[in-house]
């Protein structure tokens, strides 16, 4: 008899508990059917000249194919763009033309499409753009004014990337908004440790192999601009670890810096973005080479802070 009470109040109990967790379940469904249809319901965000504006360092690399006025091969440019959110801009840029480096400072125009894309007009070079992350972020790939075509093996093919330098807000309060509307790097907000990947070709660089080369590594930089870098590069098929330092000359409240390396010489231009926590680089050849095409080395690349640090050594 007892055992018949005992089954029979779990059985009472299984039919009271079955609504219970229906209902949970109901509730559940209710509620995310409410939330897709409050998601579906919100109009898609939408782009315009205005998602464009301030200061966006950038980096292109690509090859000049064959075209009239500037040397064949490999290309890289690095820079600040400054978009005014009305369809001007300005931009200084540094580039390098299979090893002549040229320093420009230009002005142009841009567009921007409802669907985030637009185009990017700037002397006699034009491009296409998609806008990413509510206007912290653009790719580009190089085009032609309009009338103008090349065959294949002329032109140029180039890409591009920017990020704008101001971090992005932390909330939305006005004071937050105008602590990040008023950045300026100092070697204090920049220090860290970095992941950085490096592409490019080496033209003549002895004792380096001519021919593609990247490479990974991790770069320590300190407040006294000081850099230590370790890490692995391919040149040409050739692994080589390298363990090197660095010694930054200047960093600009702008955010734009030089470092020279100890090793070779060779200078950094670098381009700190997105609040200090990356950064855009071009090496130069070391002082003193005579700037000509096919001479020493088309490199650059990117960093991505790993963690911050408040004061960090250089030796591993």
């Amino acid at each position: 008899m007892k055992t018949k009470i005992i089954s029979l109040l779990f059985s009472v109990l299984a039919i009271v508990a079955l609504p219970v967790v229906s209902y949970g379940q109901e509730t559940a469904t209710a509620e995310e059917s409410k939330q897709e249809n409050n998601a579906r319901s919100q109009p898609p965000k939408t782009c315009s000249v205005r998602t464009l504006k301030g200061a966006y360092g950038f980096l292109i690399k690509g090859a000049i194919l064959n075209l009239p006025g500037l040397p064949s091969g490999p290309t890289a440019t690095i820079g600040i763009i400054t978009y005014d959110g009305t369809g001007n801009l300005t931009s200084t840029n540094t580039s390098s033309f299979n090893g002549f480096v040229l320093t420009q400072e230009m002005t142009g125009t841009y567009t921007v499409n409802s669907d985030c894309t637009g185009t990017v007009q700037s002397g006699p070079t034009t491009a296409d753009i998609v806008i990413t992350n509510n206007g912290r972020e653009v790719r580009s790939i190089g085009t032609y004014p309009a009338g103008v075509a090349f065959p294949p093996g002329a032109g140029w093919i180039i890409e591009a990337i920017g990020k704008k330098i101001a971090p992005e807000p932390r909330d939305n309060t006005w004071r937050e908004h105008f602590r990040a509307a008023n950045f300026t790097c100092n070697p204090q907000n920049v220090a860290g440790e970095y992941a950085v990947k490096a592409a490019g070709t080496v033209l003549n660089a002895l004792p380096l192999p001519a021919g593609p080369a990247l490479g990974l590594s991790k770069i320590i930089l300190n407040e006294a601009g000081q850099s230590a870098v370790k890490g692995t590069f391919n040149f040409n098929g050739t692994i080589v670890p390298v363990v090197d330092t660095a010694t930054g000359t200047d960093l600009k409240p702008d955010c734009t810096s030089t470092a020279k390396q100890t090793a070779n010489g060779a200078i950094q231009k670098i381009v700190f973005v997105n609040g200090g926590t990356e950064f855009f680089f071009l090496q130069l050849p070391p002082e003193g080479t005579p700037n000509i095409p096919g001479v020493g080395a088309v490199f650059y690349g990117e960093g991505k802070r790993i963690r911050e640090a408040e004061k960090i050594g250089v030796r591993w």
